[in-house]
């Protein structure tokens, strides 16, 4: 049997021959196919088909266009003097403090960054950002098609973080389709290797993003750069989505107007919620370990062991970190604390190269 299979989007492989036979399948058959080594084969390669590489490639240049007519009116929003803002402090699971914005001041800085949005938007960017959604929720769809015989898991719709996030892509040269499509495969091997909810699911949520960047870093249209950018660009769609709102063409102008204010680990931990953090963290070592020897499942798991990946903790008090530090990888995985925050910030992983 041989099945034609892509290694990174756009880009076909060899074929991958097998005993059984010498059957040549075409893509719809070879998604049938329930031989349990065969699916796996499927699973984790990245299969584009043809007709739909095709138009994914043409929505790409009419994204990118419309992303340089963007660039030519987008204006600036000045950065923020966050030295002027209140925080409070909670407590990690270590016992150590971080800082974290008042409510108050979270009402005003939201209100304040969005005044300034609808005061920068002319009529021109928004006949832009609709033009710009609807290329994307094409792309979209194209992708779910892709993976309609390949996975039996249901794709979410395109919601507002997701619509942000290829926005980000798409402005900082990034190619979308190929990150959708690794993104799919990433979370298929995630939910197929940790089927099972509670303490299961969290440890799924860890090596989705381990792997996705871990493949974005070995695909070859995204390479370890546009891994670490594509990761990154999905925690600022988080941010900038819960913070602001889904309007896609002006996520470019927060996410400058944040790079451009963030100067402090207590901003940057007040800014960036744990989650945000966690996933920060765990997308960082999917992408620098992609170099090392031997395959992404062992390397995570080695560095599950090693307490150095970071998980949620549901059971924890809502006053505390929902990011637990532990001391066994039976009860769970390494958390949030004073150090990791800094060293995260320190490293500069989350602006992007």
């Amino acid at each position: 049997m041989v099945l034609t299979i892509f290694s990174s989007f756009g880009m076909m492989a060899n074929a991958v021959e097998l005993e059984e036979s010498n059957v040549l399948l075409n893509l719809d058959e070879a998604a049938a196919v329930t031989d349990e080594d065969i699916v796996y084969i499927i699973r984790d390669e990245l299969i584009v088909q043809e007709h739909i590489a095709a138009e994914l490639s043409q929505l790409e240049q009419e994204l990118n266009q419309l992303i340089y007519e963007l660039r030519l009116i987008m204006p600036q929003l000045p950065p923020i003097d966050m030295s002027k803002f209140e925080v409070m402090y909670r407590m990690d699971e270590d016992g150590s403090l971080y800082s974290v914005l008042t409510d108050d001041t979270e009402e005003y800085l939201t209100a304040m960054v969005n005044q300034q949005i609808y005061d920068s938007t002319t009529p021109e960017m928004r006949e832009l950002e609709s033009r710009i959604e609807e290329n994307l929720q094409e792309i979209y769809v194209l992708v779910n098609q892709n993976f309609s015989r390949q996975s039996e898991i249901e794709i979410a719709p395109l919601y507002a973080d997701h619509a942000i996030a290829m926005t980000l892509n798409a402005w900082d040269g990034i190619s979308v389709p190929a990150v959708l499509l690794e993104g799919g495969i990433a979370r298929d091997r995630a939910l197929r290797d940790f089927p099972y909810a509670g303490q299961a699911a969290n440890l799924r949520d860890a090596f989705r993003h381990f792997y996705w960047t871990w493949r974005m870093s070995n695909n070859i249209l995204l390479g370890a750069r546009g891994s670490r950018i594509a990761s990154n660009n999905h925690e600022w769609a988080n941010m900038i989505g819960r913070r602001h709102g889904g309007n896609v063409i002006n996520a470019v102008q927060v996410r400058s107007q944040y790079l451009n204010s963030i100067n402090t680990v207590a901003m940057f931990n007040a800014i960036f919620s744990r989650d945000d953090i966690m996933d920060f963290w765990n997308n960082r070592s999917g992408a620098t370990d992609t170099t090392a020897n031997g395959n992404a499942r062992a390397i995570f798991d080695a560095r599950w062991q090693n307490t150095q990946m970071l998980m949620r903790n549901n059971n924890t008090s809502a006053l505390l970190s929902p990011l637990t530090l532990v001391v066994s990888a039976q009860d769970g995985i390494g958390g949030t604390c004073v150090q990791r925050r800094q060293q995260l910030f320190n490293s500069g992983w989350w602006r992007n190269p």
